[in-house]
């Protein structure tokens, strides 16, 4: 034995040099036969903590090796041994060698837990009970001892058996997934309760012996350090293993192991335990208990404290989870919940109030710099988690319950005071950030009160989101306790929200924070809207000479501004819950209220500013006409800073974050209110302010008002790209989205008749200056650079970015085309049509003159085509409602330049994208309404571009990671090309003979792609999901509608092809998965139905063949390949129930391609099954067989030159499937190894 000793702590010496030696060598020791003495040995004489570790394994697998052999006793002995060694000698050991010997522990109980009789498990809960109560030994080491005492080891070995019981945590012992099921069962029907039973007796007592133990609440400070007893520390040691076992005992997942959901479908939200389970969870006394140690806890230093308090908010986490028949009364449900939630509350506005001044500390400097910072983050994090328990309370016990309680109203004026406060600290760390030279916004959407009050938030969305208050005429009456909250933090405060409209779940969140605002009264309203009105006013100008303009005041007025844009505009902007734009309901709502606006607070002006509303048959301090009022200032700010662009292009008040964000409201503001339609409105107060205010005249002066700011900003400050984008959007809302009769308006205002002239005047300053704007080419020939011309400002617009000016031509194009008659709209397209046709004409020119040259003139040239690319590109994204096509003349017309332009540049990959990118777009709108004759010239010039691209992309080899990302760009451009292209395959043409010949073209067009596109499909680029998507998508539909073509491909490509689509079998995401199995199951049922049948039509090289019956004679395994990997898919990967119907299909088909082949591999699979699966798996075969029919010779009909014979109807498939799933459900369970 001393020899596998030395030999072993060699092994663990070689881990570090040599570790695979060291591997082999601990392995080999796995099959001698004395590995369990040896083991034992190790473990009792060895001091290397890696050498033990090893023999714990080493151990584990000698035992269950034999496991079968070994008789009960055997088992019970060594279990015993085990509990020996940590019960007698544990500190001999380092905590991950006992973390091991404990888990090797549980995983033997596991392992003979169904064989082991009910004394046997009684006898061993009997044995952790008693020591729990053995009296301690008092050695003097307090935590700094490595001794265990008995009750932190008998919560442990319960902590090690119910985690390896539970579904999460269990180890992989290379047995069946039923085996785990099983036993899990077995467990909770026998196990659980007693664990449940000693662990929350011993939690009772753990409680008071250290309320005993601990200070009093305020004698240790949370800075200083602790002074804590020894006997304080060994109390704390123990409570700390009791809580890990009641949370692991709580989290007990009573669903069980499922083979049909996925492990990501069953996580519960609330904990439903069994009504056995009442007398133990149910207790008042004990969680008064828990909320003293807890509030004790609270006055330790940081380290000592922190990880403490985290584990009793987690089990009082767990413990307000509870629901289900543990409440057998109401009454008793709403005792318990109301007790949590002013405990959840009354901590929650402690730690609030700690973090906030601890905060307020750090940046003042008074502390140092680390300690400090670690108080601000150790209180952040307990905001955090009694946050997250405030809202697991509202969340589980609902609205009903808790307001059964007169105090409820209170807990609620707390809950809001403390989320105002985390507004204003937000605030503050906002101001704190803004001088200094790190990201303020990305600090304050991180900190700890950003991301507590958005839970709050979220839980505010949950209370007045009930039905006893959301309800029919829910929100009229009375006041909600949050409404204070809007009004509280003041400008500062809104100014805090304004991270919640700028991160990514933007919507989730500010649909949250709508459901709280609809309970806000119409007075708190008014008197938010005063304010916005107020500040708006002040910086439009109307008290510009009182205006701090240090760079301080200019950035806390915009940030102001901005915020209260931000915060109001979500309240006035449209709901967008359907395609028509809608008022929000919280406006309807305010509108009802007939309410004067609030009184405005001291720091508001006197007086209230000049109002800008329209006459109107309101008073103009109602809520409706305040919200006119601020609607209009909304543009009147707007109109405002670009005004200060044109006269001072340096003024400080010139942000483009304000600026941006005006313009998106504005564009919204447009959608929902610009619309004089009586039918939007509801009747009440709201419809004639409203109607009177926007509609007839004063509507269209409105649309003008906002056509003239986008069209200033487009042509003043086209650099700044997220204002032009804003300022786009805007006439995208008044000219296509904001219905019939706002764009009737906005195409007949002077600002329109302005955009399209200055459109125009583009032609001929394109004339005189075309060469120099565009560029010959001749640059670096022995010339010297032509100088740039200067542009005029009403062509600002020129200066945008490329795709930008496509965006903006698509949506001036669609409005011509969608608002004016015939004749407008053709002198309307000349109008903007003219300069890209002229800018085209030098494009050619400029390329002609240059080809086969280098140099900068040519690089300005390929920049150039992605100009003009992409400004057809927006025209052909415009839907032609004419009857004139305008589009697809104008296009067709200009096929043939763009595609000489793309042959000249066939070399440059950007410039090759950009008009592949134009034939995409352009097949994508258009290709459903063009006549063969257009679609003619559309296919060719897909053909010849796509010829053009093959000749530089097919066998070209990218290596570093921005190739590769432009090599996925250009593929997934042309897949959906290629897609939009297939699709005019079921359009019927005018002509029958154009029709057919065009029907033709396309198939041969997508084909000639698709075959060039197969050798580049390898599995790195299938990776990016787009593509894969894309991809996948196309093959299955070309699968579908031309399965001839498809299956007399040449060999080498449909092999590519197939390996490809069997890549996309095992792919995780399910639509890939089930395009790829249909394609797959298209292609097996055609050899299956055509064998016997000459299908090879005349021309293909494998014309006359059967079927598939070429390839399967190059590749004889075709079919069996396929089918053990869809076999292996069924039975084995975790992603297959969302698949499974496509699955069955695809492996039915190919069943049916070769019997024979089947069965024999059904054999081979059985022969290399062990003994006690072979039989079962036997037998599920059998019963899967049953449901194929039997071979059918002769068929009923013919479709198409393909027999339809009985094995393919409706029947047969939905009986295999459900055979299919009945075989996964019973099959899974003992075949999957875990």
């Amino acid at each position: 034995m001393e020899a596998a000793l030395a030999h072993i702590e060699h092994a663990c010496e070689l881990l570090q040099t040599d570790p695979m030696r060291a591997s082999e060598i601990l392995l080999a020791l796995r099959s001698n036969p004395e590995a369990l003495g040896v083991a034992r040995h190790v473990l009792e004489h060895s001091t290397n903590p890696v050498a033990q570790f090893h023999a714990t394994g080493l151990l584990q697998a000698a035992l269950l090796g034999r496991w079968t052999e070994l008789p009960l006793e055997e088992r019970a002995a060594a279990r015993s041994y085990l509990a020996t060694l940590l019960l007698n000698h544990g500190e001999r050991y380092s905590h991950f060698v006992s973390s091991q010997l404990l888990q090797t522990f549980a995983v033997l109980w596991k392992r003979g837990w169904a064989e082991e009789g009910p004394d046997g498990k009684t006898h061993f809960f009997q044995q952790v009970q008693a020591l729990t109560h053995a009296p301690e030994e008092k050695d003097g080491g307090g935590e700094a001892s490595r001794k265990k005492n008995k009750v932190v080891l008998a919560s442990e070995f319960l902590l090690a058996l119910v985690g390896e019981f539970s579904t999460a945590k269990s180890a992989a012992l290379g047995l069946p997934l039923e085996f785990h099921r099983q036993a899990h069962k077995a467990f909770e029907d026998y196990g659980l309760l007693p664990c449940l039973e000693i662990g929350m007796g011993m939690l009772a007592r753990g409680v008071e012996e250290t309320l005993v133990a601990l200070p009093p609440s305020g004698q240790a400070g949370r800075e200083g350090g602790s002074g804590l007893t020894a006997d304080a520390h060994g109390s704390l040691l123990r409570l700390n293993a009791i809580v890990q076992l009641c949370l692991e005992t709580l989290s007990w997942d009573f669903t069980g192991f499922d083979p049909l959901q996925e492990p990501s479908m069953k996580t519960p939200c609330f904990i439903s335990p069994p009504i056995a389970w009442r007398p133990y969870l149910l207790r008042l006394d004990l969680l008064e208990g828990l909320v003293s140690v807890y509030t004790r806890l609270r006055g330790l230093s940081v380290q000592e404290g922190e990880g403490r308090l985290h584990l009793l908010r987690q089990l009082l986490t767990q413990l307000a989870s509870l629901q289900g028949p543990v409440f057998p009364t109401g009454e008793e449900r709403s005792q318990y919940a109301l007790f949590l939630l002013r405990v959840g509350v009354d901590f929650l506005s402690q730690s609030v109030e700690a973090a906030s001044t601890a905060e307020a500390a750090f940046y003042e400097g008074r502390q140092g710099s680390g300690a400090a910072e670690d108080e601000v983050e150790g209180y952040g994090r307990e905001v955090d988690g009694w946050v997250s328990f405030v809202h697991v309370c509202v969340s589980n016990f609902r609205l009903p319950v808790l307001a059964a309680f007169p105090f409820f109203p209170e807990l609620c004026q707390r809950l809001s005071a403390v989320t105002c406060l985390l507004l204003r600290v937000t605030a503050g760390r906002a101001v704190n950030y803004r001088g200094s030279n790190q990201d303020w916004t990305a600090a304050c959407e991180e900190g700890w009160a950003m991301a507590a009050f958005e839970t709050l938030i979220e839980t505010w969305g949950v209370l007045v989101a009930d039905p006893m208050i959301a309800g029919e005429g829910g929100g009229s009456g009375g006041t909600s306790p949050v409404g204070p909250m809007g009004m509280e933090g003041g400008g500062g405060g809104v100014e805090a929200a304004r991270s919640l409209e700028e991160d990514a779940e933007e919507e989730a969140e500010a649909i949250a924070t709508a459901n709280v605002e609809e309970q806000v009264g119409g007075g708190n309203q008014a008197g938010c809207l005063t304010r916005l009105h107020w500040l708006l006013t002040r910086a439009g100008g109307r008290e510009g000479e009182s205006l701090d303009r240090s760079p301080a005041g200019v950035v806390a007025l915009l940030e102001e501004a901005r915020v209260l844009v931000q915060a109001w505009g979500h309240l006035i902007a449209d709901d967008m819950h359907g395609e028509q734009p809608a008022i929000p309901e919280a406006i309807h709502r305010l509108c009802f209220h007939a309410t004067p606006a609030s009184t405005p607070s001291s720091s508001f002006p006197p007086s209230f500013p000049p109002s800008l509303l329209p006459a109107t048959s309101l008073p103009p301090s109602t809520a409706a006409a305040l919200l006119v009022d601020a609607c209009i200032h909304l543009q009147h700010l707007a109109g405002f800073l670009l005004q200060r662009a044109v006269e001072v292009p340096d003024d400080p008040f010139l942000s483009p974050y304000l600026t941006e964000t005006i313009l998106s409201f504005v564009a919204r503001f447009a959608r929902t209110y610009l619309l004089p339609d009586h039918s939007l409105y509801r009747n009440g107060i709201l419809a004639p302010t409203l109607v009177q205010a926007f509609g007839g005249e004063a509507g269209e002066g409105q649309v003008e008002q906002s056509l003239r700011i986008a069209w200033g900003f487009l042509t003043r400050w086209p650099s700044q790209r997220e204002v032009a984008k804003a300022a786009i959007a805007v006439v995208r809302a008044v000219v296509l989205t904001g219905g019939e009769s706002l764009g009737r308006a906005a195409v007949r205002s002077e600002a329109w008749k302005v955009m399209l002239r200055d459109m125009e005047a583009e032609k001929h300053f394109l004339r005189q200056h075309g060469e120099q704007l565009v560029g010959n080419g001749q640059e670096g020939h022995g010339r010297a650079p032509s100088p740039s011309p200067q542009i005029p400002p009403e062509l600002g617009y020129l200066r945008l970015a490329s795709d930008l000016r496509g965006e903006l031509l698509e949506v001036v194009v669609g409005g011509i085309l969608a608002r004016e008659n015939d004749a407008e709209a053709g002198q309307g397209i000349a109008q903007v049509a003219g300069p890209v046709e002229t800018r085209l004409h030098f494009l050619l020119l400029g390329l002609k003159s240059s080809n086969g040259k280098s140099g900068v003139g040519r690089g300005g040239l390929v920049r150039e085509v992605g100009v003009v690319a992409g400004l057809y590109a927006g025209m052909a994204r415009a839907v032609d409602n004419t009857g004139q096509a305008y589009l697809p003349r104008l296009i067709t017309h200009a096929l043939k330049p763009l595609l000489d332009v793309a042959t000249l540049c066939s070399a440059y990959p950007d410039a090759l994208h950009a008009v592949l990118l134009f034939l995409r777009d352009y097949a994508e709108v258009q290709i459903s309404s063009l006549g063969a004759p257009a679609t003619m010239s559309l296919l060719t010039a897909t053909g010849q571009a796509l010829k053009a691209y093959a000749s530089h992309n097919v066998g070209r080899t990218r290596k570093d990671a921005n190739s590769k990302e432009e090599a996925v760009g250009d593929i997934l451009c042309v897949l959906e090309l290629l897609s939009h292209v297939a699709s005019k395959d079921f359009v019927d043409f005018s002509a029958e003979q154009e029709g057919k010949l065009a029907a033709d073209t396309v198939a041969d067009v997508v084909f000639f792609g698709l075959e060039r596109l197969i050798p580049l499909m390898s599995e790195e680029l299938l990776e990016y999901p787009p593509l894969g998507k894309q991809y996948f998508t196309l093959v299955n539909s070309m699968v579908s509608t031309y399965t001839e073509r498809v299956a007399f491909l040449p060999h080498p490509l449909f092999m590519q092809l197939l390996q490809s689509v069997m890549f996309g079998v095992q792919r995780p995401d399910s639509e890939i998965a089930r395009d790829s199995l249909r394609a797959l199951a298209g292609l097996a049922s055609f050899h299956a139905q055509t064998v016997g049948t000459r299908v090879g039509p005349a021309g293909h090289a494998n014309g006359g063949g059967r079927g598939l019956e070429a390839h399967v004679t190059a590749h004889p395994a075709l079919f069996s390949e396929c089918t053990r990997k869809l076999l292996h898919l069924v039975v084995y990967e975790g992603s297959v129930w969302d698949r499974l119907d496509a699955a069955s299909n695809a492996l039915l088909a190919l069943i049916l391609c070769d019997r024979e082949a089947f069965l024999c591999l059904l054999a081979g699979i059985l022969e290399e099954q062990p003994p006690s699966v072979k039989e079962r798996l036997g037998q599920e075969f059998q019963k899967l067989m049953s449901a194929i029919p039997p071979r059918v010779e002769g068929g009923d009909g013919r479709e198409g030159g393909r027999r339809r014979g009985p094995a393919w109807d409706r029947q047969t498939k939905l009986a295999f499937r459900h055979h299919l799933r009945a075989f996964a459900t019973q099959v899974r369970p003992f075949m999957q190894m875990r």
